[in-house]
């Protein structure tokens, strides 16, 4: 067995992680294992394309039902996902996509409608950044400045 794996990654600075959800669907050139969050699996293979989006079939050609790329399979991953929120990170993560290359030739994989979404955290600090309160401070000084000098 020959594992092939794609990955995309995203930033969630500034997300609620709880409330993190992402959604598609997908299939493969040969076998699906399943999808992972930042190494961890969320899916092994099931006989239903559920458990984080695991593909129900193998490479087999003289079955038309197991034929790759015969069936997209839908999932969603959010909070009651096993592994998925407990694995989340409040900066980059990477979402994993492995497929068995089984027969020994070229694989693929096909991502379709992947959407995410999640609630930004609500600031604790109610005043302006402090960035740009020096930037600001900045200006005002120059003004000043420019002010004596008229």
């Amino acid at each position: 067995m020959l594992t092939v794996n794609y990955s995309l990654s995203f930033n969630l600075t500034g997300f609620d992680l709880s409330t993190v959800s992402i959604s598609g669907a997908w299939t493969a050139n040969d076998v699906g294992l399943g999808l992972s969050i930042n190494g961890t699996s969320l899916a092994g293979n099931s006989t239903n394309g559920s458990n984080g989006g695991s593909l129900p079939y193998t490479e087999d050609t003289g079955n038309p039902q197991d034929l790759p790329w015969s069936t997209i399979y839908a999932f969603t991953l959010n909070s009651s996902t096993a592994n998925f929120t407990s694995h989340l990170l409040p900066g980059v993560n990477t979402l994993t996509f492995s497929v068995d290359q089984a027969d020994n030739n070229y694989d693929g994989l096909l991502v379709d409608a992947l959407t995410g979404s999640g609630t930004l955290k609500a600031n604790e600090e109610s005043g302006p950044e402090p960035g740009s309160v020096l930037l600001v401070a900045a200006g005002l000084g120059m003004l000043a400045l420019r002010r004596r000098q008229a």
